[in-house]
């Protein structure tokens, strides 16, 4: 009967860490798509300097104050993403520190801990 204990023993195990690796493919997914709206950002900031320049040059500042709240509401938006994919990463991070807990907790908490540690580092918007 042992073995049968043994079995289940490893056949949670195995969920667990099943549950882990995709809660970590989730978490990165999420980071790259911060990575993503930081680079649109990015660029949208470059387009504008590009844009604005020629127009503050020429002392158009209509053209200027034009240009600036439709980037502003493009930089906003992607801002929003960005805060809101962060909350959801905490969120995984949080069921990921979860995993196992009901029977395995230590073992669960190191898996989690090491896949926080493991875990990329974005730049911020405010890096921009």
């Amino acid at each position: 009967m042992s073995s049968w204990l043994d079995w289940d023993s490893l056949a949670k195990s195995a969920g667990d860490a099943a549950e882990t690796t995709r809660l970590m493919a989730l978490r990165a997914s999420k980071h790259a798509e911060i990575m993503y709206c930081e680079s649109q950002m990015k660029s949208a900031l470059s387009q504008f300097g590009q844009d604005a320049f020629p127009a503050m040059e020429a002392d158009d500042a209509e053209r200027v104050k034009a240009l600036f709240v439709a980037v502003k509401a493009l930089v906003d938006g992607h801002r929003a993403d960005i805060r809101a994919k962060r909350e959801e990463i905490e969120s995984i991070e949080a069921e990921m520190a979860r995993v196992g807990q009901e029977t395995n907790g230590a073992a669960s908490a190191a898996v989690a801990n090491a896949a926080a540690a493991s875990a990329p580092t974005t730049t911020t918007a405010n890096e921009l």
